[in-house]
């Protein structure tokens, strides 16, 4: 839990500090990509072994905090 909390304050704190430099779809897309990779490595080290399950909340719950990224992106832009 502590290294999932320092691991989630320093990807914040990075995005706040990488934002000038990119727009919004470049921020999520990388934010998601870094996920998707840590996610790879660990599907490869340790199997998914996981029986039922409901597919569709999973998508779901993926479609939101996609969702949820774009919207906090374009909200705390600055006003010109």
């Amino acid at each position: 839990m502590l290294i999932a909390a320092f691991s989630f304050s320093m990807m914040g704190g990075l995005a706040k500090v990488l934002k000038p430099s990119f727009n919004t779809p470049q921020l999520v897309f990388y934010r998601n990509f870094t996920g998707l990779l840590v996610l790879l490595y660990s599907f490869f080290r340790y199997p998914v072994q996981q029986t039922g399950g409901r597919l569709k909340l999973l998508v779901f719950r993926g479609l939101m905090g996609t969702i949820a990224l774009y919207t906090l992106a374009i909200r705390t832009k600055p006003a010109r």
